[in-house]
């Protein structure tokens, strides 16, 4: 993974939880760290308020406290000054945060997020659905009661899974090409964790439809809904199988597996993450405003706010047809 990885803070203890992630992803993915504080306070009213609130540290001292903090060789050995950068800008946050990231060569961007409240206050409607609808970067949402799970071995020098079960990135598609957005940026990075990829599909159970009353028949006996199940969980599996075979041919450092499951998508998903805990669920997102901002809708509310991993949201580029194979490299001839 080339480029930066970038953290904005805000100076909440909140926005800090991010950070034991972000380290373990820069130091196993060979990248460096951008701390990023972005303020709307004009220079002089910052400095009046701090004067008034000693307590209060300046955009660019509290970047640098937590830089000394972050490589301090007793908490992070491996992790040296030379590998986080800091920077301050004044502006909408919404806005500077993916443009500064972009054009400081970052790769992705890691925020975090109390997970509590509906999906509308959570994510829609809040910062990181506008850092994610102006970004081309990919973001990974975590909650704070998440953290725990990165702060060990943040002094190894192996690979994230090494001495562990091997690590999992689950991208969930729903057979739909837009859905596949989130497939090159989980590859891309399991790569570089030497995780593996499952690919999985939830089908829905086929309901069965009734009559108006008096007479409520219901329209699809046993029998055929069993059929009518079949037939999906059979086209599910041969989706999956056929996006394997693509990907496989240009990520042949990751290992892919596929899963079909059962249920309402939200739930099933989370059930599994709960029973699987995969290191991160990759989905592809339009982050836009209004109905339908969230590709797989309740999903991703579910994961974000239930679910036992962090989230990578890909942001699905206009006119986006699906994944396609990366050009092959010809070997030279001699």
């Amino acid at each position: 993974m080339e480029g930066k990885i970038v953290v904005p803070l805000d100076g909440s203890t909140l926005a800090e939880t991010a950070l034991p992630l972000a380290i373990k992803l820069a130091k196993f993915t060979g990248t460096r760290l951008l701390l990023l504080r972005v303020t709307v306070l004009p220079v002089e009213l910052e400095a009046a308020f701090a004067e008034e609130n000693p307590a209060h540290l300046l955009p660019l001292p509290y970047l640098e406290k937590v830089r000394a903090d972050l490589t301090n060789p007793a908490k992070y050995p491996a992790f040296t000054p030379d590998r986080v950068e800091v920077m301050v800008s004044r502006g909408n946050f919404t806005y500077e945060i993916p443009e500064i990231a972009q054009a400081e060569g970052g790769s992705l961007i890691v925020m975090t997020t109390h997970g509590l409240a509906g999906f509308t206050q959570l994510l829609l409607d809040g910062v990181t659905r506008q850092v994610l609808r102006n970004s081309n970067l990919p973001v990974i949402v975590l909650r704070p009661d998440l953290v725990e799970a990165h702060k060990e071995d943040t002094s190894a020098s192996e690979p994230i899974s090494s001495g562990q079960l091997p690590l999992t990135i689950a991208v969930p598609l729903d057979g739909e090409a837009v859905s596949e957005a989130a497939l090159e940026p989980a590859c891309r990075l399991a790569e570089k964790l030497g995780a593996g990829v499952k690919l999985i599909r939830v089908v829905k159970p086929v309901q069965p439809i009734l009559l108006d009353a008096p007479v409520m028949e219901i329209l699809h006996p046993d029998g055929e809904q069993s059929e009518e199940l079949h037939y999906r969980l059979e086209e599910a599996a041969h989706y999956l199988a056929q996006l394997k075979e693509k990907v496989v041919a240009n990520w042949k450092n990751v290992t892919f597996e596929t899963e079909v499951l059962t249920g309402d998508p939200a739930e099933r998903l989370v059930e599994w993450a709960k029973e699987e805990e995969p290191f991160l669920i990759a989905l592809a997102t339009h982050a836009r405003g209004g109905v339908g901002q969230i590709l797989l809708g309740s999903v991703a509310d579910e994961i974000l706010r239930k679910g036992a991993c962090p989230v990578l949201l890909v942001h699905i580029k206009k006119g986006y047809q699906g994944w396609k194979p990366r050009a092959l490299e010809i070997p030279v001839l001699s």
